[in-house]
């Protein structure tokens, strides 16, 4: 008796769909409806205009003196607190900076967490999203709207230039940011009672430089969380002079042996590599509440929105290490970076002192070693 190939056919397509809806939703997966915290969230668009001072010495003295203004966008996330919380020190604040090239809303379903446990958060686009500045050199404006762009030596230390410019163009921005907000808050909702005196830096990739590099010049910003970014400018060679947490991933990355590679990609990312590692030793180094976090099964972009996207799925290969199902990866984030702003914003406790309840299997965590934790 001939099989029914129809049939065989059918069941190879059912079994196939399942199959794929498996790997689909293991390494895809979907946004959660709801965040993990105790408050609603609201969530809105505003413009705050920027002006730069004398402080900022990005901009050429004979230049200040122009139109020192510039209106941007950001994204507000607010958690509803209710009317009975009245006091600043109940509405603390932390600051965002997105990848290079990306928007205030690369990121959204980390915002919604954090506003979802108490705090208010304002995200900025990158600079390359904001219009001209009035006072911008050619050379500011070649770094700002630089490409990442690689592929030949020459193209690596002109990128190497623009990312160090780019750096300090970003972090006279959430200077601003911050200032503009300052400004508002006698007239804009959004940002009423909103406490400037101890704010957090937030920043995925490119943004983890910018907000590492700003917590170097503004005392207000007093913990920093960097999302798997190469730092550039001064925060690469300086300290940061505040409790830093910085999350790596642990697909995609180049390994150090490819320093001398013949592939001038991985060569280079390879040497970067070598750098942020020393790096990040003498972050440990120098500061106790310094932490390095490297999550296994995670790459680069998860620690945004792409985490959901169809990217992941098109990187993942079977005989490689499994990616990290996203709801796993929201909880090894998620807790950890509460838990470090409470501790630094809030000053509830010791971060330190919790991450026996709060690491998971899939985390490799190194703590500072330096005396030096001031706050």
């Amino acid at each position: 008796m001939r099989p029914n190939l129809g049939w065989l056919a059918a069941a190879f397509v059912l079994v196939a769909a399942g199959l794929g809806a498996v790997i689909w939703m293991g390494v895809i997966g979907q946004k959660p409806k709801q965040p993990s915290g105790p408050y609603a969230v609201k969530f809105a668009t505003t413009s705050v205009t920027l002006k730069l001072g004398d402080r900022d010495a990005v901009v050429p003295s004979e230049r200040r003196a122009d139109a020192r203004t510039l209106v941007v966008r950001v994204g507000v996330w607010l958690p509803q607190l209710g009317a009975t919380r009245s006091d600043r020190r109940d509405r603390p604040l932390l600051v965002y900076a997105p990848g290079w090239g990306g928007g205030y809303d690369d990121n959204t379903v980390l915002m919604r967490t954090l506003a979802s446990h108490g705090y208010s958060i304002v995200a900025m686009d990158d600079v390359a999203l904001d219009p001209k500045a009035a006072w911008a050199t050619a050379d500011d404006e070649a770094a700002r709207l630089a490409t990442f762009d690689i592929g030949t030596v020459e193209r690596q230390t002109q990128f190497m230039e623009d990312a160090n410019r780019r750096v300090e163009l970003s972090a006279v921005k959430m200077r601003a940011v911050l200032d503009a907000i300052g400004d508002s808050q006698g007239h804009e909702p959004l940002f009423f009672r909103l406490n400037l005196d101890r704010v957090g830096a937030i920043g995925a990739s490119f943004g983890g430089a910018t907000a590492a590099e700003a917590s170097l010049s503004d005392p207000r910003i007093v913990a920093v969380v960097n999302f798997d970014g190469l730092v550039f400018g001064r925060a690469a060679t300086d300290v940061v002079p505040r409790p830093y947490l910085e999350f790596n991933a642990s697909l995609g990355s180049v390994p150090l042996s490819e320093v001398e590679s013949a592939d001038l990609r991985r060569r280079f990312f390879a040497r970067l590599n070598v750098q942020q590692i020393a790096r990040q030793h003498r972050q440990l180094d120098a500061r106790r509440d310094a932490l390095n976090v490297t999550i296994a099964g995670v790459q680069h972009g998860d620690f945004t929105d792409a985490l959901y996207g169809t990217g992941r799925i098109w990187a993942w290969r079977p005989w490689r290490e499994r990616p990290l199902r996203p709801s796993r990866v929201r909880a090894n984030v998620d807790d950890l970076a509460v838990a470090f702003f409470d501790a630094h914003l809030r000053q509830t406790d010791d971060t330190t002192l919790r991450l026996r309840d709060i690491a998971m299997p899939e985390m490799t965590i190194e703590r500072g070693r330096g005396g030096d934790s001031r706050r």
